[in-house]
């Protein structure tokens, strides 16, 4: 099937569109979900597990968790309606910033936040721009100069350093209106380049994917996934999703809007059959893990890829938690680590249950992660959840 995001791929990389189909020099990855196929097992792929309760201090408790971003030995998770919080590394509570307001360093709408490779971390609000340091001490704030034609209404941001900014842009001088877009602090525009015009733009995200990798995950149906590696744009992976016929007709947008509804992306899955990718595309050195759906079937499976051996495994992903290590979502990798995340109730009722058993898990092992969870209580932040999977 093709969308627009993938015909237009050769304005990132001059003469990009023919050659990346024939470019050997990144993998292509199949994907299936209709088949009746076996599911594997989710214990039987980890290697280690490593959790970190986060300090809940003077009754400043997160909301859901939208992103988060290892760096500089702190981690920084970005809640909904709360702002930015920011911990060190054991999870102890340092600052909360980006909280909404019309003072100073204040937010309208937060709408997202990075830090760049100085070490600064860069909030996004509406047509501003706040800075501050890694431990959430003011820095400086700009507004877009929208009138001179700088950046205008800008959703998610990649921040690589003062010069280098990478935001999701709308401009009404184009035919398709939302880019990716490298900019500077400034919000002068150097070069629009990705077109995007799927439904949810909260899908239109950089994951990050290593120390200094950043994943650009727009999903579509079959989509080559770029990277931001050391602030260059580069292709990373094809995904191909193979339910799909070739036959099925370009979605076009039928409002007045520059992007797809959701409603009208629903019907057009259900009509055609559709399967696709949900959500972020979560990668390190040696797995790509993201989440593939068929509405018309009901289908939700989370597939894990090993990068070398071209091993496509499928997983369900259970309603609820069949023990402490069964994840609902990822939103980074970190040093091998998949990271995600449980609230600290569903901690408290699992243990209390006694899911906290795997063939992977030594007893010592077992031992280790019951102790570091043992004074979290149901009322506290969430748990981060770090997972390393086998390499073979």
């Amino acid at each position: 099937m093709k969308i627009v995001l993938i015909i237009l791929i050769a304005v990132i990389i001059s003469g990009c569109n023919s050659h990346i189909k024939q470019n050997n020099s990144f993998p292509e990855f199949e994907i299936s979900i209709k088949d009746n196929f076996h599911l594997s097992e989710w214990d039987d792929q980890i290697e280690d597990i490593h959790f970190i309760p986060l300090e809940t201090k003077n009754k400043i408790i997160m909301g859901e968790i939208q992103k988060i971003i290892f760096k500089n030995n702190r981690i920084f998770i970005k809640c909904w309606k709360s702002g930015i919080f920011i911990f060190d590394e054991e999870g102890r509570f340092i600052n909360l910033i980006g909280q909404k307001g019309k003072a100073p360093f204040q937010v309208n709408h937060l709408f997202d936040f990075s830090i760049s490779s100085e070490g600064r971390l860069y909030l996004l609000d509406n047509g501003k721009l706040l800075i501050f340091n890694q431990d959430g001490h003011p820095i400086s704030e700009s507004f877009f100069d929208i009138k001179n034609k700088k950046l205008g209404h800008t959703i998610n941001l990649y921040a690589f350093n003062t010069d280098t900014l990478y935001f999701w842009h709308k401009s009404d001088e184009v035919e398709y209106k939302y880019h990716l877009t490298l900019s500077d602090s400034t919000g002068d525009i150097k070069k629009m380049m990705m077109p995007y015009t799927h439904f949810s733009f909260a899908a239109a995200r950089f994951i990050q994917c290593g120390e200094e990798e950043w994943g650009i995950t727009p999903p579509s149906l079959q989509d080559t996934v770029f990277s931001i590696i050391k602030g260059k744009v580069v292709p990373k992976f094809t995904l191909k999703i193979t339910d799909n016929s070739e036959n099925i007709p370009d979605l076009i947008a039928y409002s007045r809007l520059d992007y797809i509804k959701s409603d009208q992306f629903i019907q057009y899955e259900l009509k055609y059959d559709i399967s696709d990718i949900r959500g972020d595309i979560v990668y390190n050195s040696n797995h790509l893990l993201v989440t593939a759906r068929n509405i018309n079937r009901g289908l939700l499976k989370r597939v894990l890829i090993n990068i070398s051996t071209n091993d496509v495994k499928y997983f369900k992903i259970p309603a609820e938690p069949e023990n402490i290590f069964h994840p609902r979502k990822f939103y980074l990798s970190y040093n091998d680590y998949f990271v995600s995340s449980l609230d600290a109730w569903q901690v408290c009722k699992l243990v209390d249950e006694g899911k906290t058993s795997s063939q992977f898990l030594s007893g010592i092992r077992r031992d280790e992660l019951l102790k570091s969870l043992k004074n979290v209580k149901e009322t506290d932040n969430p748990v981060i959840m770090m997972i390393k999977f086998k390499e073979q």
